[in-house]
């Protein structure tokens, strides 16, 4: 498991933190101890901190102190590794690097993985399969482009998708091929037109939200009178 605030321990180095969960035959030998410094180097190349066995946690930076809680899960080959938020103590520049760089040295590893996060993005950087709970209970069980683009319930929608100010309902529509002409009432009665890519597939009558996409503007005088 790794955990959010890393749970290195201070008093060890780098490579005693990573090599913790070796355990060793009773009465440790010789072809033990150069068995387990093996794959603490191992891990470090993994997770690129080779030639930093020797530093202490206070010594790295937060992605580097990341790593190290990383190889230290990773080297006794697990079959499942939990991640409870691993970046949220990082800064969100250095989140993004490294959960990319973490999804990298799991494909590398073959090593499943159970990642819980509050952040969308992270879940999509990292996950094959991303789940959405609402109240203990599972929304959706999807890839992530299966979840942005067909949410299966209308939290999963709230949650993933991004939400213009407006909402429209659609009373008419029109297929065009690589496209769909959608006739939209707002609320408040008007009507206005909206081409979109034919696979945003709406069914007349659901509301659905909708933005300004703002990129050529003629504008008149109200009309008087």
């Amino acid at each position: 498991m790794v955990f959010q605030d890393f749970a290195l321990f201070p008093h060890l180095d780098v490579e005693a933190n990573i090599g913790f969960g070796l355990h060793s035959d009773h009465g440790d030998n010789h072809g033990n101890k150069q068995q387990r410094r093996r794959r603490v180097q191992d891990m470090l190349e993994l997770v690129g901190l080779g030639g930093m066995q020797s530093k202490f946690p206070h010594q790295l930076s937060g992605g580097q102190q990341q790593r190290v809680a990383l190889a230290r899960a990773l080297a006794p080959q697990p079959r499942l590794l939990l991640l409870d938020e691993p970046f949220s103590s990082l800064d969100i520049e250095l989140r993004e690097r490294l959960a990319e760089e973490v999804r990298r040295i799991l494909k590398h590893a073959g090593i499943t993985a159970l990642m819980v996060t509050h952040d969308q993005m992270e879940a999509f950087a990292v996950g094959d399969v991303v789940g959405v709970m609402q109240q203990s209970r599972l929304e959706q069980w999807d890839q992530p482009y299966a979840l942005y683009h067909r949410p299966a319930t209308r939290f999963v929608a709230d949650f993933i998708g991004d939400l213009s100010p407006f909402r429209a309902r659609i009373v008419r529509k029109s297929f065009r091929g690589a496209d769909f002409l959608y006739t939209l009432q707002l609320d408040d009665g008007l009507e206005l037109l909206s081409l979109v890519p034919s696979h945003h597939d709406h069914a007349v009558g659901e509301s659905i939200g909708i933005r300004l996409e703002v990129n050529h503007v003629v504008a008149f005088p109200r009309a008087t009178g």
